[in-house]
């Protein structure tokens, strides 16, 4: 895997979706045959999941105070407060109303996003949810106190049935829900404080399998039905089981003095992670199978930090310096 470097520009604030930079601080929208449109200012920054694709024209963002339709062709947008963006599932866009006191959970149709919704509930949802197939999957809050109870709540999408909760404090008593990583072939992968791993069947909310792990650091690899990390090495898990099934470590090639990835949003495309050096201007493709990096490039006088995300859009790779310039790759 090699990459051109075909473009650097300062956009403090960006989203990419579809090969298309979608908002910056310079109030444009921008296709990467460089065609630019103005637009009124909505800040995103670079790799946040909460700006989705309604149609072929349309987009919805959110930042913490406000929602925007984003129509790409005409550049224009529709401001809309204290809406924060779940996720969508075919037709359906997810909502958290925070207009409402406590917040609703909302589901509008794509073509009517802020007119009547399908279905809401009053179940609070933290900063963890996820939608996959006809599933919704939140951490929830208590309603009273606010605060998280330990349980991931299962909804169905179409009607905002709930169908299942898990109760980690089975795992972890007093633990809190880190992060919820992803669904592959009916198992849910979540993250247990910094000390557990699991895997959840998504149709009983029975749990699979638990494995003591860093959570943070892991993603799922959906090309080879796994679950990858790689920071100061590599691990690679049977996401079916939990179990190792390829690990490395070793200091000449994920190393301090070498390449050392310390982000927990690396892209992952195919056999291929593609991660920075945080310290360093280093980007890098390393190779899962022959545990190598097939592919290093580096920029003298920035660093990569692993709070700007990498977004790879085969066959364009995006990612941020610590000066907020946005470095645009095309892969040979």
């Amino acid at each position: 895997m090699m990459f051109n470097l075909i473009s650097t520009e300062n956009k403090k604030y960006v989203y990419i979706s579809d090969n298309k930079i979608l908002a910056s601080s310079n109030n444009i929208i921008q296709k990467l045959d460089k065609r630019l449109f103005p637009i009124k200012s909505i800040k995103q920054k670079i790799g946040y999941n909460n700006i989705i694709k309604l149609n072929k024209k349309y987009y919805l963002g959110h930042n913490l105070e406000t929602s925007e339709v984003l129509n790409f062709e005409k550049a224009i947008s529709e401001r809309v407060e204290n809406y924060s963006v779940i996720g969508k599932y075919k037709d359906l866009i997810i909502l958290n109303n925070n207009n409402s006191f406590p917040p609703i959970l909302e589901t509008h149709k794509s073509n009517n996003i802020f007119g009547k919704s399908v279905w809401k509930s009053n179940l609070m949802v933290t900063s963890w949810s996820l939608v996959d197939n006809n599933k919704i999957f939140i951490d929830t809050k208590d309603k009273d106190t606010f605060e998280t109870i330990g349980l991931i709540t299962a909804l169905d999408i179409h009607t905002g049935t709930k169908l299942w909760q898990f109760n980690i404090t089975d795992i972890q008593p007093g633990g809190n829900i880190s992060r919820l990583i992803g669904v592959y072939q009916n198992i849910l992968i979540a993250g247990i404080g910094t000390d557990w791993l699991l895997g959840i069947d998504t149709q009983s909310g029975k749990l699979v399998w638990k494995e003591k792990a860093i959570p943070n650091f892991y993603k799922i690899n959906y090309h080879k039905g796994t679950v990858v990390s790689i920071t100061s090495g590599f691990t690679e898990r049977n996401i079916k089981t939990g179990e190792v099934i390829n690990t490395f470590k070793d200091s000449k090639v994920l190393g301090l003095d070498t390449f050392m990835s310390q982000r927990d949003n690396y892209a992952v495309a195919g056999k291929y992670l593609i991660t920075t050096d945080q310290r360093k201007g280093k980007i890098g493709a390393f190779n899962t199978l022959t545990h190598r990096f097939d592919w290093i490039h580096e920029e003298p006088g920035i660093s990569f930090p692993g709070g700007h995300p990498i977004k790879y859009s085969e066959p364009y790779l995006f990612v941020m310096d610590n000066k907020h310039n946005l470095h645009i790759f095309e892969k040979q």
